[in-house]
């Protein structure tokens, strides 16, 4: 599937949800992105968003429209996920992969739920399962640093192979992500 077919693959998927399309539009309106002219597609907004971003946004929206979400779990999951994405050169892994691991990680606190219920029927690769479940392959270590050095297990962090000051840096760029992320949000999500 080449570039264009997936924009307008992935915007097919999009505008099944009047919410989700509404608040991508306006996103990509606001002044965050000043442009001399307004964007009037989900195609359109992809095309200038870019898929990567635009699939962060999406899972934002949809995570923080759970209603049975616990107050503060959404900030957490973002500064593990953008924590992960910014140490996973570190262990050679894709950063869009670390940040999804990170992400997906915090569902079982979002929604006081085993992962292994949350992960398990979920059409995900084989690395990114063995990384949530059993903390194997890079993806795993990535993700096993970052659980520690949350829990201050710096110990276990240096198992990891990753340095406790890296860890630190890439934690306090993901606090202020989150903080920027969810500024962002409640300024662009509105339901019609």
């Amino acid at each position: 599937m080449n570039s264009a077919s997936t924009v307008t693959a992935i915007a097919g998927v999009i505008q099944r949800d009047a919410v989700l399309t509404y608040n991508l539009l306006k996103l990509a309106n606001s002044a965050l992105y000043q442009r001399s002219y307004e964007l009037h597609s989900t195609v359109q907004a992809i095309t200038m968003l870019g898929l990567d971003f635009v699939f962060r946004w999406v899972t934002l929206l949809v995570l923080a429209g759970n209603q049975n979400c616990p107050s503060g779990y959404l900030d957490y999951a973002l500064q593990r996920a953008r924590t992960c994405e910014l140490i996973a050169s570190f262990v050679g892994c894709q950063r869009s992969e670390a940040y999804f691991v990170g992400l997906l990680s915090a569902l079982d606190s979002m929604f006081d739920m085993p992962m292994v219920e949350i992960i398990e029927p979920l059409p995900l690769g084989v690395e990114i399962k063995s990384a949530l479940l059993a903390r194997e392959g890079k993806l795993g270590v990535v993700l096993d640093a970052v659980t520690a050095y949350e829990s201050g297990q710096f110990d276990t962090v240096l198992r990891t192979g990753i340095n406790v000051p890296v860890l630190q840096k890439a934690f306090w760029e993901a606090v202020e992500y989150a903080n920027t992320m969810l500024a962002t949000l409640a300024s662009v999500t509105t339901h019609p």
